[in-house]
């Protein structure tokens, strides 16, 4: 029986003009954030359709469970994913969430109310960079792989909704980003830290905060903006065309707190649609609270040509062209516009 594989588009959205954006892709800047669990094959795929980066959950209570005085962390499977990735020459782009129950009673607390938590959180940030970083054990341990250090390291995930954080709140998740910022900047200069992907526009607000309404807030607090590097943005949207004013209203709460430098990464991304194969006629809006994202077959033509990849470039305080639904898939594949194609990477599963 034949099943979809979802995987989110991990996109870093840099300020690059149109014409730039036709000319030049940075390195790093094509990458995906799957959504189950990877094995080599699923690396192979990737970097065949030159995937240049990942985005791996690294979960503090997973990777901790136990307070750091009584058993060292596990790296253990976070490891077999670097090694994984870096195998295939793709390099892992990590978000950090989810307090261990030693440190708190919610997985979804940040961990800023006390001496405890904020000694945990700064110990297990040193001790990611000295295990992945330029100057990593993990590195020294496998001379044979290719030498991939982590640099960016994304701070919590969605943090404006519920789900990831049991009350939103910006004032607290400054906190996180101050402590953050100043834990792995030290630990190593060369290191970029991205505030984690804020969930665009969320329903039920309150509880949830918009994305724009939670930045603007995060900016208010007390000096947070030396602490971070990139803003991260998912935009779920049904119509591609909101893409855009999500992206456009991000940027523009970024320029009134004289920001407008500061690259924004998009790190997941989706459209509602159903599940068509790659050139199989036009795409429609699907159910489901969280769209599904576009789907190709396991080997779609000119696989590899990265120009065929999903990527958001151009300054996004500008109006970008971007795919519409409705269109069929094999004119999007050739189409010129700035968003250049969502694309694949499903697989055949007996």
């Amino acid at each position: 029986m034949r099943r979809l594989l979802p995987f989110l588009a991990a996109l870093a959205l840099f300020a690059l003009s149109p014409a730039t954006a036709a000319a030049y892709v940075p390195p790093g800047f094509i990458g995906i954030s799957p959504q189950n669990t990877l094995n080599d094959e699923d690396f192979a795929l990737m970097e065949r359709a030159d995937i240049e980066s990942v985005r791996l959950p690294m979960s503090w209570t997973g990777i901790q469970p136990e307070n750091p005085s009584v058993q060292a962390p596990d790296w253990s499977e976070f490891d077999r994913l670097v090694g994984l990735a870096a195998e295939h020459h793709i390099r892992a782009f990590p978000f950090i969430w989810g307090t261990p129950e030693w440190a708190s009673s919610d997985i979804s607390a940040e961990p800023v109310e006390t001496a405890w938590q904020r000694w945990g959180w700064s110990t297990f940030l040193r001790d990611v960079v000295k295990r992945y970083g330029p100057q990593g054990s993990f590195w020294d341990e496998n001379e044979e792989l290719p030498y991939l250090p982590i640099r960016k390291w994304e701070i919590w995930n969605e943090e404006n909704i519920i789900t990831f954080a049991h009350h939103p709140d910006p004032a607290r998740f400054a906190k996180l980003i101050r402590l953050s910022g100043q834990v792995l900047h030290q630990a190593d200069p060369g290191s970029k830290v991205i505030i984690g992907g804020l969930f665009g526009r969320p329903l039920q607000t309150p509880p949830n905060i918009q994305s724009g309404d939670f930045l603007s807030r995060l900016y208010r607090s007390r000096r947070v903006k030396p602490f971070f590097d990139g803003v991260a943005l998912h935009p779920y949207v049904a119509d591609a065309g909101a893409m855009t004013a999500e992206i456009e209203n991000l940027r523009r709460v970024m320029r009134v707190h004289h920001d407008s430098s500061t690259p924004i990464y998009i790190t997941e991304l989706g459209l509602r649609q159903q599940r068509v194969a790659l050139g199989e006629g036009p795409l429609r809006p699907g159910r489901g609270t969280r769209p599904r994202l576009l789907s190709a077959h396991r080997q779609p033509p000119a696989l590899a040509d990265r120009r065929r990849l999903v990527v958001l470039l151009a300054r996004p305080e500008r109006r970008l062209p971007v795919l519409r639904l409705g269109r069929p898939a094999d004119r999007i594949a050739r189409s010129k516009a700035l968003l250049v194609q969502l694309q694949r990477l499903d697989r055949r599963r007996p």
